[in-house]
């Protein structure tokens, strides 16, 4: 379980060990006098305040009823299963046993996340986005490429917390944008891609493979300023990258920096010389070689 999960779980069940202390004494004193109850939790981003009070009449009853409310918080403080917690609090809810005026509590009870049905679904993802890089029709990858952000998007929404979930999405949001002939698709389906890096990056900021993949889609935007920023942080974090050293060497040659770009070539070749020659074979056969008749020359001095 993610430790964001642990820490959102933690606070709810320290709010609701204090208002459970809190029924524990109205619930004696109502015994001599008048009963005084604070049972409504708003549980906003997970943390739990207990901040709307009731008077309720000097009864058996209704003392019963407060220590069955007791009994009930106990049992969410004691549940460490969170999807087992929020169906309690929505039987406490849908039972009125607990008051909810302004529906605050069944409006954050989505903070209460279910962090394994959210991993299943990013599993599911991912056997369609595997799929679609084994297969050659453009139409066929597009395809198992939206099931896998569907998919995805599902696995956010339990697990909001996941940025490989976020970094997956992005991945197929570029590669549609990469496959797609419409311009308008293409930038559309680039910048969620860079969206998505950005959430992941929130997460995981001193992942240098989140770097590269955004220095990626900016590059394909075309945005190349901001791709040289984002290639060279992922060669600053963590230089054993084959695809931002290569990629960053590119544009060194497109700005007409040709020493940069062979010194940054010839390091992509020390990590991984049968990938760095799988790139140069890739970017020899693209229709861009044809725009840019200079570096066709520069790259194929590499791979002769």
């Amino acid at each position: 379980m993610d430790t964001e999960e642990n820490n959102d779980l933690n606070e709810l069940r320290k709010e609701l060990e204090k208002l459970g202390e809190r029924l524990d004494k109205d619930a004696s004193r109502n015994e001599r006098n008048k009963l005084y109850a604070i049972i409504l939790a708003a549980i906003i981003a997970a943390i739990v305040s207990v901040f709307t009070t009731f008077i309720a009449n000097d009864t058996i009853l209704e003392i019963e009823e407060t220590k069955f409310k007791q009994n009930s918080i106990k049992e969410i403080i004691t549940s460490s299963d969170i999807s087992e917690s929020r169906k309690k609090l929505l039987f406490l809810l849908d039972s009125k046993i607990i008051e909810d005026e302004d529906s605050q509590i069944r409006k954050s009870l989505g903070n209460l996340r279910d962090v394994s049905k959210g991993f299943k679904l990013y599993i599911e993802a991912n056997d369609y986005l595997d799929s679609a890089m084994k297969i050659e029709s453009d139409n066929r990858k597009i395809k198992l490429f939206n099931e896998a952000t569907y998919k995805l998007t599902e696995s956010i929404e339990y697990d909001p917390y996941s940025d490989i979930s976020y970094r997956d999405r992005g991945f197929c949001y570029f590669h549609i944008g990469i496959i797609v002939e419409d311009p308008l698709v293409k930038k559309y389906s680039i910048l969620e891609a860079i969206s998505d890096y950005n959430a992941a990056m929130k997460i995981s900021p001193n992942n240098s493979n989140y770097y590269y993949l955004r220095g990626l889609a900016y590059h394909n935007l075309p945005d190349w300023e901001k791709a040289k920023d984002d290639y060279d942080k992922s060669i600053e974090i963590d230089d054993i990258g084959v695809e931002p050293n290569y990629f960053r060497g590119v544009i060194a040659f497109q700005d007409g920096d040709s020493i940069l770009a062979a010194r940054l070539i010839k390091r992509a070749f020390e990590l991984n010389y049968e990938r760095a020659k799988e790139l140069i074979h890739g970017e020899l056969n693209s229709s861009q070689k044809a725009k840019d008749m200079q570096l066709y020359k520069f790259l194929s001095n590499y791979v002769k």
